[in-house]
């Protein structure tokens, strides 16, 4: 995305000028590649990739001139990183997640994610300190969220899944909130017929970051997060052979749904119940496309099948939020 501006080490004097000429062209490149790529997913690889040319240009002894300007942005930089509440950690934040297997963890301030993801690990470590976030009193809050969230037609089901939660009855209550999540996130989908999830936020995700840079999207990395672990959840798998999981975390909804392999481990619980309660959190952001994805012409990706200006009517009434072109 960004190029490395080589500078020769050689000093001759006559050449000088023109070295000068040649590094604020590379600058003024890398600035236009910057504003022509940038997108959401994009935002912090290139920061950090003009961080790195930065560095560069700061040890030739052609920019001596600029060392403090820049100085002072690596420091800014710096200092983001040791805001729990910069982008750049959110950034990092959904790598970690992503790694660790959990969309946005309920009622989870910054502070306290950012510590949780630095004292762990690995995904194994991650899941035995979010146990421990995940008190009596934070259950029970998480449950009257999601109980209070729910379409009504669902009420009698989830009743029984808290149930067999307090019950320790993994192995039901995972199927069964699967099925939850797997209807709630339908409401999107054009064709009510297709049973696949994979992917499914990945076409609202762009829609918000292609017309909606310019206000806070903070809650575009809560969706990021939760499309990741919704992906894991909805994984295909071949039953030709044995099928192995790699993570920490066993719960699939291609499995179970099949017979084929049950979860019966009290975390897959805690980590479901979650993404369903982040579903209906971050649910105004996911409403304004009902009935607006459905699957490409070769069946490999979601995509966006309705006109623009209604997805932008529907988001300003729903969420109040403007787009650029409005």
């Amino acid at each position: 995305m960004v190029e490395d501006i080589n500078i020769s080490d050689k000093k001759e004097e006559s050449l000088n000028g023109e070295k000068m000429v040649n590094t604020m062209i590379s600058l003024n490149n890398t600035v236009n590649s910057i504003i022509r790529e940038i997108d959401f997913s994009g935002i912090i690889k290139t920061v950090t990739a003009l961080s790195s040319t930065i560095s560069k240009m700061l040890s030739s002894d052609y920019m001596t001139s600029i060392k403090e300007t820049f100085a002072k942005l690596a420091n800014a930089i710096e200092e983001a990183h040791d805001n729990p509440y910069s982008y750049l950690n959110f950034y990092d934040y959904q790598n970690s997640l992503d790694e660790f297997h959990w969309a946005w963890p309920f009622d989870i301030s910054p502070e306290e994610l950012k510590q949780l993801i630095e004292q762990a690990n690995d995904e194994i470590e991650f899941d035995r300190l979010i146990a421990s976030y995940f008190t009596k009193e934070r259950l029970q809050n998480m449950f009257y969220i999601i109980e209070n969230g729910l379409p009504r037609r669902h009420t009698v089901i989830f009743g029984q899944i808290k149930k067999a939660f307090y019950n320790r009855q993994y192995a039901l209550m995972n199927t069964a909130t699967v099925a939850i999540i797997e209807n709630i996130l339908g409401i999107v989908l054009k064709d009510k017929g297709c049973t696949k999830r994979k992917g499914i936020l990945k076409p609202i995700i762009k829609y918000y970051a292609d017309n909606y840079m310019f206000h806070d999207l903070s809650f575009l990395f809560e969706l990021q997060m939760l499309s990741n672990n919704i992906d894991l959840i909805f994984s295909d798998y071949r039953f030709g052979s044995k099928v192995f999981i790699e993570s920490n975390k066993k719960v699939r909804r291609h499995l179970s749904a099949h017979g084929y392999m049950f979860s019966n481990r009290r975390i897959d619980s805690i980590m479901l119940l979650n993404t369903l309660a982040a579903i209906l959190i971050n649910i105004d952001y996911i409403t304004p496309f009902e009935k607006t994805v459905e699957k490409s012409k070769n069946k490999k990706l979601f995509i966006i099948c309705t006109k623009d200006y209604v997805i932008r009517n529907r988001i300003q009434k729903i969420t109040g939020i403007e787009s650029l072109e409005n």
